[in-house]
């Protein structure tokens, strides 16, 4: 009997120490990718204000987050991200009976992104993040079409590549995201950003600043190190 209590008891040993050697083993980092939808409102700039201008699209991104020292309530984490947006928009700008003036577009963004903040730990396997976002589009590309439309007629004039240009383009907001495990160190949830952006516009002779914001919701996938 006593031998088959201490092998028990060391079997017990063995298990609880493996287990903690594998929630131990983690590196602490956990690594997000998120798709979903874009729209863009409030476009203001020194020339014009397009406040009822608004643009709609989708968003790709990739975050990496690392905690840097655990709490009872989770750990503060800073992070690195991709982010790629894409988006259109369609303003009507003049019309006089059947003749209108429309001017469509193309909105794409590559950004580098840096995070800051908090991963909530509210149960074993539901996290919560409440991020600080700030970025630099390193890659815009602009696709103006101007049409002229009357009646059953129109007509379209499409930009040159380079004719609009976006640069110095810099984006700030918070981002709270929430994650369930669904298998060991996966996990499935949703999240939601607001950004503000502020970038500088070329078109022709024209140069001007722009702003405006950005609110995004996205489905995530995650996985912990």
């Amino acid at each position: 009997m006593k031998r088959n209590a201490l092998i028990s008891l060391a079997g017990s040993l063995v298990v609880a120490n493996f287990a903690f050697a594998q929630e131990n083993s983690k590196i602490g980092l956990d690594v997000l990718a998120g798709a979903g939808y874009t729209h863009y409102n409030g476009m203001k700039s020194e020339e014009f204000d397009k406040s009822n201008v608004s643009a709609n699209g989708f968003n790709l991104n990739a975050t990496a987050l690392y905690s840097v020292m655990k709490t009872e309530l989770g750990s503060p984490v800073v992070g690195l991200g991709i982010n790629y947006t894409q988006v259109q928009s369609s303003t009507e700008l003049a019309r006089s009976g059947a003749a209108s003036v429309t001017y469509k577009e193309d909105f794409k963004t590559l950004a580098l992104m840096a995070n800051a903040g908090y991963k909530f730990t509210l149960t074993p396997k539901f996290n919560l993040f409440a991020l600080a976002n700030f970025g630099y589009g390193v890659y815009n590309d602009n696709d103006g079409d101007l049409t002229f439309a009357n009646g059953s007629l129109s007509a379209s004039l499409k930009s040159n590549e380079g004719d609009i240009k976006t640069k110095d383009h810099f984006i700030y907001g918070v981002t709270l995201a929430g994650t369930y495990e669904i298998a060991e160190s996966f996990s499935l949830g949703l999240g939601a950003t607001y950004n503000r952006h502020q970038a500088k516009r070329e078109f022709g002779d024209n140069n001007y600043n722009i702003n405006f914001n950005e609110f995004s919701t996205n489905l995530i996938a995650s996985y912990s190190f």
